[in-house]
């Protein structure tokens, strides 16, 4: 999701972040010449997880 045609978020709903998911973002921005992104993860019931790339 980009928010402002400056913010890339990419949500998610998995047990935990891995390197993976930091990568896919990372190809992201790669490919949207964008700087940083948002990684958040709503998989974990008991805690809201994020990264930033």
């Amino acid at each position: 999701m980009v928010i402002n045609d400056a913010h890339l978020v990419e949500l998610k709903a998995v047990s935990n972040l891995a390197k993976i998911h930091e990568r896919q973002v990372e190809s992201y921005l790669k490919s949207t010449g964008m700087e940083s992104g948002l990684l958040v993860n709503f998989g974990n019931l008991r805690r809201l997880e994020w990264r930033v790339v």
